[in-house]
């Protein structure tokens, strides 16, 4: 939750933990650096279950903390609340009106700044935003003691990123069918290749051969097609399946080519041609989809990845497609329409679970 990865991530930010041992103890939190001159704070609020803190004991505890941390030290004290909720309009109910605040909607994953209120505060946007895309910062330690070499003895602190398995594994599996694939083809006709497992309305339809509608999106009939759609699959895979996580991530790309496929089947009987299509086209405009929902919904505010780079790729291979025959847009589209309602119903039980469990 968000709440518990924004204590996480500031302890290993440097800043000291003050936990309530009362029964709010996982309701608020508090964090703060101290120098010689002032006291940088941060009140955390966890305002989203049915047991919320009372308005009178959060202004209670903001009076013990401040004394707890001042001490009889005649320095500057600076505080900022950071409400975690579900409803904007709650939260305004527990935020002090002696500190300034910033909301976290937990719902949309997303930081919330009025403008009446301080757009900077120390790196805590920073750390927010890192928490909502889902980033847990861990401490690297040698020989059991923090260390920092360019200062001798200080944490070295790091992101903790997971490898993207799924999408590795769909790139080499990819990889190998192709230069089989290819081997193949050194051995028998080349016209042979595209009867072991390519998309076509006899063979799925009138045959029965069901194994085509997944088999087609592993083939690829060159090495500039496999290259394209394995690099946008990497580029994709490395930003968003330790968001969307790595299970739904699979299930999005392999549901996304296997209704690209069925939609291209329909398509193109239904106009008379008869078609075979191989590629990850369709299961990669899927993710990309999928990628586009994340942007919209606020489900990772990644700045290397946005609404420029996606437009740019959809456009240019739509594009691409309609000028070439040989590119089976029916797949594409049918795929990107897939995996943004896949990725909406995923989210949607998300967030239908994280509600019922608070």
């Amino acid at each position: 939750m968000v709440f518990e990865g924004l204590q996480n991530n500031l302890r290993y930010s440097g800043y000291e933990i003050v936990i309530p041992k009362d029964r709010y103890g996982r309701s608020i939190f508090f964090a703060y650096k101290k120098d010689e001159t002032a006291v940088y704070s941060v009140a955390v609020v966890n305002y989203t279950g049915n047991d919320k803190i009372v308005r009178e004991d959060y202004e209670n505890m903001l009076r013990a903390f401040r004394s707890m941390v001042m001490g009889e030290a005649d320095i500057r004290f600076n505080l900022l609340q950071v409400v975690c909720t579900y409803e904007a309009g709650l939260a305004l109910d527990i935020a002090s009106g002696f500190y300034p605040f910033w909301l976290v909607d937990v719902q949309n994953e997303r930081l919330m700044i009025y403008e009446n209120q301080p757009s900077v505060y120390l790196d805590l946007d920073r750390i927010i935003n890192d928490t909502l895309d889902g980033e847990s910062y861990i401490v690297k330690v040698y020989d059991n003691v923090p260390f920092d070499s360019s200062s001798g003895n200080k944490s070295v602190y790091g992101r903790k990123k997971g490898v993207p398995l799924v999408t590795v594994t769909l790139i080499m599996i990819n990889i190998l069918v192709y230069v089989s694939m290819e081997l193949i083809c050194m051995i028998t006709d080349s016209a042979q290749i595209y009867e072991y497992g390519v998309l076509n309305y006899r063979g799925v339809v009138i045959n029965g051969e069901l194994y085509r509608l997944i088999t087609h999106f592993f083939m690829h009939g060159g090495i500039e097609h496999i290259c394209n759609n394995m690099l946008v699959l990497a580029v994709i895979g490395y930003y968003f399946e330790n968001t969307l996580g790595h299970i739904s991530f699979g299930i999005t790309y392999m549901a996304s080519g296997l209704l690209a496929g069925m939609a291209s089947l329909s398509w193109y009987h239904s106009i008379g041609q008869e078609v075979s299509s191989l590629g990850a086209s369709g299961a990669v405009f899927g993710v990309c989809g999928a990628m586009l929902v994340m942007i919209l919904m606020n489900r990772s505010k990644l700045r290397e990845v946005g609404f420029f780079r996606i437009g740019l790729f959809l456009i240019l291979t739509l594009y691409s497609g309609a000028r070439d025959e040989g590119v089976d847009n029916a797949a594409h589209v049918a795929g990107f329409i897939a995996g943004v309602i896949i990725t909406l119903i995923i989210l949607l039980v998300r967030k239908g679970k994280e509600i019922n469990e608070n």
